[in-house]
């Protein structure tokens, strides 16, 4: 997603990297997130993946799930964030 000025002839700003930026602010860009709190059953919710849009756009959560499944099964989770 990129938010475009309707004053200025300049290049979209891409939202992920819009916190600070003095454009963004002057569209309308926020700095407050939006927070959502979910419960976790330890015994079943076995990972947690945290990534940005660069990761999410990329690959289905079906993927992710592929991924992390492996590092777990192999105790190797550490890789697995890298």
């Amino acid at each position: 997603m990129r938010v475009w000025s309707k004053k200025v002839r300049q290049p979209g700003l891409a939202m992920s990297r819009s916190l600070g930026d003095g454009l963004a602010k002057s569209v309308g860009v926020i700095n407050k997130p939006s927070v959502n709190i979910i419960p976790r059953d330890k015994v079943v919710d076995r990972a947690l993946v945290v990534c940005s849009d660069g990761i999410s756009d990329q690959l289905t959560l079906s993927e992710m799930e592929s991924i992390v499944c492996h590092f777990y099964a192999a105790q190797d989770t550490e890789t697995c964030c890298k």
